[in-house]
């Protein structure tokens, strides 16, 4: 069942990414704002189709699995946009190029301290998500049940 939901999850990541990338050729629209909006797009969307489907909350078990393979998967699948725009845009050889001095002239500990700030805000976004969005979605579901009955 949670594969259903990461699979969900991934398809509305990469639709977003893609999406962004489309505007962002008409509008300047860089940054890590618009990465955290997407990955909280699409982890609240998903969230709430779990909810709708299966009428609450994720368990703790599922929410577990939900949080640590939709992170995964979204790391996968930026890593390798990442890659192909970058091979694609510019070569293999010119990619190498770029990263080189980057990883020689910025401090070891800076990029791992970076890396570990942005995958904590990842992994927090994540678990906002499929708990407390969950539980606002399952709140709003009874809310209109309720205005449904009367």
């Amino acid at each position: 069942m949670i594969k259903k939901y990461v699979l969900n999850f991934t398809a509305s990541y990469l639709f977003m990414i893609i999406l962004l990338g489309i505007i962002s050729i008409f509008i300047d629209i860089s940054g890590a704002i618009s990465s955290i909006i997407i990955l909280l797009a699409a982890a609240a969307y998903t969230s709430a189709k779990f909810v709708t489907d299966q009428k609450r909350i994720p368990d703790h078990s599922e929410k577990r699995k939900l949080v640590w393979w939709c992170f995964f998967s979204s790391i996968a699948l930026s890593t390798l946009l990442i890659l192909a725009y970058s091979i694609l845009d510019m070569g293999f050889d010119s990619f190498i190029e770029v990263i080189q001095p980057i990883l020689s002239e910025v401090p070891l500990w800076i990029l791992v301290i970076s890396l570990t700030i942005s995958l904590l805000i990842q992994y927090w976004i994540l678990n906002y998500s499929f708990s407390h969005i969950a539980q606002k979605r399952l709140e709003k579901m009874r809310k209109v049940l309720l205005k449904s009955q009367f």
